[in-house]
């Protein structure tokens, strides 16, 4: 067992394993904020000091977007050994959806954040990804949505960003799955607690109408 304390009150979302049996746990830290964070360990359990060597902490990569409240829901890793980081930053008055990449040494490449929350990514074989996530303010609704954008495997966009499910204005907790090729599968839970699937292919075109997965019960399963 290994604990590691970035800066108190420190959450984690998603884990990584790297093909070398590295281990990437990624989340928010209140280092000064709630920040992005990503911790490598080597295999053996220990803080890998390689990773960001020349952060303030080496072996932990810190990075605040917004003026508060940002969070690392989901991480991806790329074919070039890239690390992407997926959550919500604060922005002034605003949730945004937000985006992290760092190299595989741990420094930052870039970021980037817009009006959406509650982000999911995945990736296929060729380092290309799908982002999912909720927004509140899209042009066209006043309700919440399901929106996604394809990215190429250089981070630069695939084309505009989409709403992946008609139902959506009540939807939340989106989840995205992405297969070699790039086709893909999003799930979200509408107002009636419906668990609701729709199905893609690499170029974002809808495979078959949404379908009802399942039903969320109030009691444990």
């Amino acid at each position: 067992e290994t604990n590691v304390s970035v800066g108190g009150g420190d959450q984690p979302f998603d884990v990584l394993v790297q093909p070398d049996g590295k281990i990437i746990v990624a989340g928010y830290t209140q280092f000064t904020n709630a920040d992005f964070v990503a911790v490598r360990y080597n295999t053996n359990g220990t803080l890998d000091t390689s990773f960001n060597a020349g952060g303030t902490v080496p072996g932990i990569a810190v990075t605040p977007i917004g003026t508060s409240h940002d969070y690392a829901r989901a991480a991806i890793l790329l074919p070039d050994g890239k690390i992407v980081l997926a959550g919500e930053a604060t922005i002034g008055a605003s949730r945004e959806f937000a985006l992290a990449v760092y190299n595989a040494n741990g420094t930052l490449v870039d970021t980037l954040n817009g009006v959406q929350d509650l982000a999911a990514v995945a990736t296929d074989a060729a380092g290309n990804s799908i982002v999912v996530w909720k927004t509140s303010n899209h042009p066209d609704s006043t309700k919440n949505g399901i929106y996604a954008r394809r990215y190429l495997a250089n981070g630069q966009p695939n084309g505009a960003e989409f709403k992946v499910l008609s139902f959506a204005d009540s939807a939340t907790i989106p989840q995205v799955a992405m297969n070699s090729q790039g086709d893909f599968i999003v799930v979200a839970n509408n107002a009636a607690l419906d668990i609701i699937a729709r199905q893609y292919d690499r170029n974002g075109n809808a495979l078959r109408a949404e379908f009802k997965v399942d039903k969320i019960n109030s009691e444990s399963e």
